[in-house]
């Protein structure tokens, strides 16, 4: 995609073999990511550990125009809204939730912690949604990443999924200099940066 966006202005999506979009690549390939994504990955039955108090039932993956998209740009910002049911029947007060993020070596390249950040999180007898607004610009490699998600209550473990939530970061004008980064294998992380000659 990002091939296309620095080769083409226009772009055309077809959909059962009528005209879906005529209009810029931007548009163009914003539409087409939004049709191919995935509805959000729905864990009923999905293998688990934990108590079992709460339960991870859903997870989506958000950009930050709050559309639901498991393709996600070089440079973007992105949400991770896990919704929760709770069993218990009554508000959870001491709730810990924390997101790694693995590329498909299984190495760790993110991990946010609602404690380190100073988070209170509670859950309603109902059960919940939370949403981990990640504040930076996305800047690890182009590649596909899969998350481990764990729930704490106190230091109680009371539901942990892995591999899920699978999302895809793809090669983009990070540096806004209307070219996509170069040879972006060779690079675990980037970082805007300037050079000076004196």
């Amino acid at each position: 995609m990002a091939s296309v966006a620095n080769l083409c202005n226009q772009g055309l999506i077809l959909k059962n073999g009528n005209i879906a979009l005529n209009g810029n690549i931007e548009d163009a390939i914003r539409q087409y990511q939004i049709s191919s994504q995935s509805a959000g990955a729905e864990l009923d039955n999905y293998k688990r550990k934990g108590t079992g108090t709460c339960r991870i039932n859903k997870i989506n993956i958000v950009n930050e125009n709050g559309i639901q998209s498991n393709m996600q740009r070089l440079g973007d910002k992105m949400m991770v809204e896990v919704t929760l049911i709770n069993f218990a029947r009554k508000q959870l007060d001491k709730i810990r939730i924390i997101i790694g993020v693995y590329n498909p070596n299984d190495e760790g390249y993110l991990r946010f912690d609602s404690m380190t950040s100073g988070e209170l999180i509670k859950i309603a007898e109902d059960g919940c949604k939370i949403t981990c607004k990640i504040e930076e610009h996305l800047n690890i490699k182009p590649d596909q990443y899969t998350m481990n998600i764990a729930i704490f209550n106190g230091d109680e473990l009371v539901d942990y999924v892995s591999g899920v939530g699978k999302f895809f970061i793809e090669n983009f004008d990070y540096y806004g200099s209307g070219q996509s980064v170069q040879s972006p294998e060779l690079s675990k992380v980037f970082y805007r940066h300037s050079w000076i000659t004196s």
